[in-house]
């Protein structure tokens, strides 16, 4: 991958600008890894389908580059997390929600669980649970 230094990153950070490889089905991870889309929707559709998470997902690939000989280990589970949560920025998620009624945009949708996850180092002091009511919040007083 040919790269040159980022103009606009302190020179401290020594950042680098690399291709946008999306096109051909890979991402760009920083300009130090490359990683399928095959691979990395993969992950999304084996969480989303029966929430694998992403140690036993991780752990998977690696057996594969075992059981094929492969030369290299394959990542850590840290940083599987973080080139899984890189990637999510730009991958195209389609979903089949749809209302009847409102057609594919509906105002609200109400989920009733979690599929993806975060570690508890991330929560910040505003990060509040969808169902914790506010002394100063709206108050929607005809709702059935």
């Amino acid at each position: 991958v040919t790269v040159r230094a980022c103009a606009t990153c302190p020179p401290v950070r020594r950042q680098d600008v690399g291709p946008d490889l999306g096109e051909y089905g890979v991402f760009n991870f920083n300009n130090t890894r490359l990683y399928s889309h095959e691979l990395l929707n993969g992950f999304t559709n084996a969480m989303t389908a029966f929430e694998a998470p992403f140690h036993s997902y991780r752990t998977l690939v690696q057996r594969n580059y075992i059981s094929n000989h492969s030369p290299r280990d394959f990542v850590t589970d840290n940083t599987w997390r973080t080139v899984w949560f890189s990637f999510t920025r730009v991958q195209d998620l389609q979903d089949s929600f749809q209302c009847l009624e409102c057609g594919r945009d509906p105002n609200v949708v109400i989920f009733d669980g979690v599929t993806a996850g975060f570690g508890a180092r991330y929560c910040t002091s505003s990060l509040r649970p969808p169902t914790m009511v506010e002394a100063n919040g709206p108050k929607r007083l005809h709702v059935r």
